[in-house]
């Protein structure tokens, strides 16, 4: 199964401009800091952010705050780590002791991402960027299983899925399988329902119509 993750990028977000890209499929904004997380779950889509420091529904960060992140009590399936081609042995540790969803790497470290997320012990999934079909194709041959998506449109998303064969599920800031309970302990209660509102029961993201 592969996944994909509609998600923007963004230094800041109100709450109009939250709605506005979930009308726009967004799920998802990508923050530096949890200034304007009440904001974005307020316009009814999710939060990561890059600062281990503050509470979020979920963190895109590096090794080490990875590991202080998991130390904090905050479960893998919040957390996608950075890959580092320089340091693949503390990215593996910190994969291994965090338990992270996902290992994000650029496009051309994604053969070498899936390498690590291949060694026993390790439950993480290869996510990257793609810009078109072919740049998804080709990652998704490297070993990459979660396909980020910045302003896809439903025709390209359509040509995406019959180039995976339909093998292509929608997913949101977390891994696809999470129980309620465990969505509810560790998100705040802001945060969970709008998780519930944006999934069906098995974390799949609810189709737009």
């Amino acid at each position: 199964m592969i996944t994909f993750l509609r998600l923007r990028p963004a230094d800041r977000i109100s709450d109009l401009g939250a709605a506005t890209r979930r009308r726009e499929g967004t799920t998802v904004v990508e923050l530096p800091n949890t200034d304007f997380v009440a904001q974005a779950l307020a316009g009814g889509i999710l939060a990561v952010v890059a600062d281990p420091t503050g509470i979020a529904p979920g963190y895109v960060v590096d090794p080490k705050a990875a590991l202080e992140l998991a130390t904090d009590g905050v479960a893998g399936w919040r957390i996608t780590i950075i890959h580092d081609d320089s340091a693949p042995e503390t990215v593996l540790d910190a994969l291994a002791r965090s338990e992270a969803a996902f290992l994000r790497a650029g496009r051309s470290s994604v053969a070498a991402a899936a390498r690590l997320c291949a060694m026993p012990g390790i439950d993480a999934g290869v996510s990257v960027y793609v810009n078109d079909v072919d740049e998804a194709v080709e990652a998704v041959a490297g070993g990459a299983s979660d396909l980020l998506l910045r302003d896809w449109d439903t025709e390209r998303l359509g040509a995406l899925r019959a180039a995976l064969d339909g093998n292509l599920v929608e997913r949101t800031a977390f891994p696809i399988g999470l129980s309620y309970d465990s969505v509810v302990s560790q998100l705040d209660a802001d945060a969970a329902a709008v998780y519930l509102h944006l999934t069906d029961g098995s974390g799949v993201a609810r189709p737009r119509y």
